[in-house]
């Protein structure tokens, strides 16, 4: 059983990648991950079920309620005002999901401890494995075998692969959050320097093929904040930042020139802007409806299809704050905010804490918090900052543990040994 849960645990981070392969059925929409996951729930549910009490104490008492509160009440609840409660049911459905693809791989986590030091080779062959896929995808657009959603776009306009994420953003988060979890085993020698180098050429070619913009500035920060000293970063920064932005503002219109179309109408072209298009559609709608105080109701975006049909909204837009502001108005938007925060805090490892900035920063841009491989990532992160520092799971702080006993132990051993000769 312990090899089908490693195995499983391979499958699921794997598996969620396949975002765009998709199996319509009466119920729903399903993935390859629900169908593995649910065959996983047959074969070893019981394992988890009985594990169950000592993974909720591991996940932590805040962390039950914020899931309890916000995907099994507060959405749900919605429903009794909602414009679409259809929409709203095919989320709460949705999600539920998605908490349970949670809770089974971070359970399986915790029901094997020996599984700690596995996760870095578990990630490092799946970035590898997804690049690989990327670029295979790039060469199928580039020379015609398949066609590309996003033509115009990428190196030579050929477009902007994806692999099975459908997405590029979808990818390259995917792709940055398992980096950043490659750094924290770096620092904590698990991984070599060779190897991490190697990982950030790897998804450096993978960010230029995508295009994302958001995944490119998350690196660059990240090999800036990480890989160099406080007095280098004051030195990079006075000598090469501010001189380029200073550079890029007496260039002015001519910036157009220098950047890929993406880039350029992210930062100057907003009328070509789909997000703030996007923005400026919800918040018409809120205000007509003056629905500020609550919103329409989880799940209720499609209801606005029919007035914006050239956009087809479905589930959600890419700006996840005017989607909790439409979903749930005001109200719910101050509370995600206030949970936000209080989360945030409480990851005490800074990658990790970086981390799950990330994945959150990305739902602005990008939005993915409907996603299976969303919920995979965040239960390695919660549980990487969980148990960081737990002898069970840090084979360093077990090491050192070792080394304060051993020598107590023997000499409790000695002591033992000479009041047993003294009494004979």
């Amino acid at each position: 059983m312990k090899s089908f849960h490693w195995f499983s645990l391979w499958a699921i981070l794997f598996l969620s990648s396949f975002e765009s392969v998709s199996f319509e059925t009466p119920v729903g929409t399903f993935r390859l991950v629900h169908f593995f996951v649910a065959f996983c729930l047959i074969v070893s549910g019981a394992a988890v079920l009985k594990g169950a009490k000592r993974i909720s104490k591991n996940v932590g008492s805040y962390t039950l309620f914020v899931i309890a509160f916000i995907y099994l009440i507060y959405g749900p609840f919605t429903l009794i005002y909602s414009y679409y409660p259809k929409g709203t049911i095919t989320m709460a459905l949705g999600q539920l999901c998605n908490v349970v693809i949670f809770f089974y791989c971070y359970g399986v986590l915790v029901i094997y401890p020996s599984f700690y030091a596995r996760l870095p080779n578990l990630v490092v062959s799946n970035i590898q494995f997804q690049s690989i896929l990327v670029v295979c995808h790039f060469f199928l657009i580039a020379f015609g075998i398949i066609p590309s959603g996003d033509a115009g776009y990428g190196i030579g306009g050929l477009g902007r692969p994806g692999a099975f994420f459908g997405d590029p953003n979808w990818f390259s988060e995917y792709v940055i959050v398992l980096f950043l979890m490659a750094l924290y085993f770096y620092k904590d020698g698990r991984i070599s320097h060779s190897k991490i180098m190697k990982l950030c050429c790897i998804i450096s070619f993978d960010f230029i093929l995508t295009e994302s913009r958001v995944a490119l500035i998350i690196l660059v920060v990240t090999l800036y904040l990480f890989f160099f000293k406080p007095e280098n970063r004051k030195v990079i920064t006075i000598t090469v930042i501010i001189p380029l932005f200073i550079l890029i503002l007496a260039i002015g219109g001519d910036v157009k020139s220098l950047l890929p179309s993406r880039f350029y109408y992210d930062l100057l072209d907003y009328q070509d802007n789909p997000r703030l298009n996007d923005i400026n559609n919800l918040v018409t709608e809120i205000t007509f409806y003056h629905r500020f105080q609550y919103g329409f109701g989880w799940g209720a975006l499609p209801f606005i299809a029919d007035t914006y049909y050239w956009r087809n909204y479905q589930g959600s837009i890419n700006v996840m704050p005017v989607q909790i502001l439409f979903d749930f108005g005001f109200t719910g938007l101050t509370i995600f905010t206030i949970i936000f925060f209080i989360t945030l805090r409480r990851y005490k490892n800074r990658l990790l804490r970086f981390a799950f900035f990330t994945l959150m920063f990305f739902n602005i841009f990008h939005m993915s918090g409907y996603m299976q491989f969303y919920w995979v990532l965040l239960a390695f992160v919660l549980f990487l900052s969980r148990n960081e520092k737990s002898p069970i799971y840090n084979v360093r702080t077990t090491s050192r543990l070792i080394r304060r006993t051993l020598p107590q132990f023997e000499e409790d051993e000695r002591k033992v040994a000479a009041a047993a000769l003294l009494s004979s």
